[in-house]
């Protein structure tokens, strides 16, 4: 009986059955390659510049604490859920 003949493509004699290995060999190994990333120059003095203007920002404080909880506290009380602050809301989304 000649069974490499049945079907349009053949047996497919490997299928649903794992391949065995052979402990004794191994694959061969890649030659291993360390990652490297670096910055360029460019992205050093912009890191730089950004960190020195967060520093100068954090150092300066002209009431913005005392805004941010005073809206806090007005959108925890629904003192913001109004017609005027949503037109308002509405009118810079469509400004945009």
């Amino acid at each position: 009986m000649d069974v490499g003949q049945i079907g349009p493509g053949g047996v497919n004699r490997n299928s649903g059955r794992p391949q065995k290995v052979d402990p004794q060999k191994t694959p061969a190994q890649a030659p291993q390659v360390a990652d490297q990333a670096s910055i360029s120059a460019d992205g050093r003095d912009y890191l730089a510049a950004v960190e020195a203007l967060s520093k100068e920002l954090k150092h300066q404080d002209d009431g913005r604490e005392a805004r941010v909880r005073e809206a806090r506290e007005k959108l925890q009380n629904g003192g913001l859920d109004n017609q005027e602050t949503y037109r308002a809301v509405a009118e810079t989304i469509l400004d945009v």
